[in-house]
């Protein structure tokens, strides 16, 4: 969902490490943009208002708040 899997100073998750590598495809796929939330967000926000959507739940990519898995907060990512 999220997308932007190489942008804003996020670090790679697991997710990452195995579409990455050429022998192990778990979907066949590349998940690299997904919905593309990332680069979509204020579109996807303006489609939610126009559906008279009243709540908006989401998750964060620790790997985009914490690029190195600890250390210094990725400021972009928050």
């Amino acid at each position: 969902m999220e997308g932007g899997w190489n942008q804003g100073g996020k670090g790679p998750n697991v997710f990452d490490h195995a579409y990455l590598n050429a022998s192990f495809k778990p979907t066949n796929g590349r998940p690299y943009r997904a919905a593309d939330h990332y680069d979509q967000v204020k579109s996807d926000l303006a489609f939610l208002s126009q559906l008279g959507a009243t709540a908006y739940r989401f998750s964060v990519s620790w790997p985009r708040i914490l690029p190195n898995c600890t250390g210094t907060v990725n400021q972009e990512g928050i």
